[in-house]
């Protein structure tokens, strides 16, 4: 049974374009006259093999779960934690924070720029996609060290991924600081997994006033939690 967005994921693994384009040098060795031995049939084989395992649903290895763009995905953070969380983390980021090249005020006033950065900031700014990138990736890894030194090492390593890809999302908006303080984290050091996932529904307001955008935004990320425990197995 194949994944159901076989197409797009085997048009776009670089695995299986770089077996393509390994067979078309050998073929190009093989007839053109060159005077070296290429086993072009090899490539072939592997690109066969490498693009069936990509688009055809299988089991569940242990310690692993198939995400629908057919790689494998840990069910835990692991010895790598949250920092090895954000690639998965940053489109969930993308999503709700949105894209800006130009600076603009928050719902609270806040000067922002690109996707949902605050940092030095301010009016009349503007920014490149490059620009926009490199704030994206260095804001996610300052987030998820800061949410990571207040998880201890032990806990962290068993966390289900999808409470981490969601607690990322979710300190990425509200802060480090307030997330560090919060009954979430309180719940997520006591392993209690559904309790954490269940915390996150409640951070529906800025300024004092409950933001529908946040209650999606809380939605999204609860349902990403939930499902990283399915995943792992614990619910």
């Amino acid at each position: 049974m194949l994944i159901s967005d076989w197409r797009r994921v085997l048009l776009g693994a670089w695995s299986v374009w770089l077996c393509i384009l390994g067979a078309a040098a050998d073929l190009i060795v093989q007839f053109g006259g060159l005077p070296f031995d290429a086993p072009w049939w090899a490539h072939t084989i592997v690109f066969v093999a490498i693009g069936l395992v990509r688009i055809i649903k299988q089991p569940r290895l242990r310690g692993f779960w198939r995400s629908e763009d057919g790689a494998m995905r840990p069910r835990v953070l692991g010895a790598a934690g949250l920092i090895g969380a954000i690639a998965l983390a940053a489109p969930v980021v993308e999503r709700w924070e949105g894209l800006s090249l130009s600076a603009y005020r928050d719902v609270i006033g806040v000067w922002t720029i690109c996707v949902g950065d605050t940092d030095d900031v301010h009016a009349g700014q503007v920014a490149t996609t490059v620009e926009c990138d490199d704030r994206l990736r260095r804001s996610l890894r300052s987030h998820a060290a800061a949410l990571s030194a207040c998880i201890p090492d032990d806990v962290e390593a068993v966390t289900p991924i999808g409470l981490g890809v969601a607690a990322i999302s979710w300190t990425y908006n509200v802060g480090p600081t307030a997330a560090c303080r919060s009954t979430l984290v309180r719940k997520w050091k006591a392993r209690d997994w559904i309790g954490a996932c269940e915390e996150l529904p409640r951070w529906n307001r800025a300024g004092g006033a409950v933001v529908r955008g946040l209650v999606n935004r809380r939605g999204a990320e609860r349902a990403i939690c939930i499902a990283g425990l399915r995943d792992a197995g614990v619910m």
